[in-house]
């Protein structure tokens, strides 16, 4: 999968050189809804951060590649159904560093919908059981440090310059495999995740109609 991420963004790279007069950089602001699959809690619960920067290079009218750089906040949350109960408790932090790469197609009416792949480098881990963290030493942290990412998109003009950015990802290979002495079951684990973004894009042409 890191190979075909190396390719896509070669490709991407040496289209520069047709179309780099026409190389659109963006800064992206949202935020995610993110569960972890696998574990004991349900629900689209944790909150966090997407933020970072890209570039869109065109390969023709209606089809361009977008590569990104963010920083994305991942994880899992349940705080509790019932006032006295501490034992349904959880909270699990997973930072990464993410490279989207993304083939698009853009319509005439301001939509663009595209689909690729993602890789991120987890850079930040924490996790809660009952209200208590559990210390992990790096070395024995149980989630990859990798996470590769299917993801779709779809943006939506909204004036001039700027975007609303609807996206969802899911990991394709495991993040964890955990083992539930409850059930006596081992669970894989994997990322799923809600985002919702405003992206600026700083010299793309506006036209009298648009």
């Amino acid at each position: 999968m890191k190979a075909l991420l190396i390719i896509l963004i070669v490709i991407s790279f040496c289209t520069c050189e047709l179309h780099s007069q026409n190389i659109q950089g963006a800064i992206i602001l949202g935020g995610n809804l993110s569960k972890v699959d696998g574990d004991e809690v349900d629900g689209w619960k944790r909150l966090g951060l997407n933020i970072g920067a890209s570039a869109m290079i065109p390969l023709n009218d209606k089809f361009f590649v977008g590569i990104e750089t963010i920083y994305n906040q991942k994880g899992s949350y349940e705080k509790g159904k019932y006032v006295d109960s501490i034992d349904v408790k959880y909270k699990l932090i997973l930072d990464y560093v993410e490279v989207p790469v993304l083939a698009y197609y853009k319509d005439k009416g301001g939509i663009t919908v595209g689909t690729g792949f993602s890789w991120g480098r987890r850079v930040r881990f924490r996790e809660w059981e009952n209200g208590s963290e559990i210390k992990w030493s790096t070395s024995e942290i149980p989630y990859d440090k990798n996470d590769i990412c299917w993801v779709a998109d779809i943006r939506f003009k909204l004036i001039n310059r700027l975007k609303f950015n609807f996206r969802y990802s899911n990991s394709i290979s495991k993040i964890r495999t955990k083992y539930y002495p409850k059930t006596g079951e081992s669970r894989d684990q994997y990322n799923r995740q809600l985002t919702f973004r405003l992206i600026y894009v700083f010299n793309e042409k506006i036209t009298r109609k648009s």
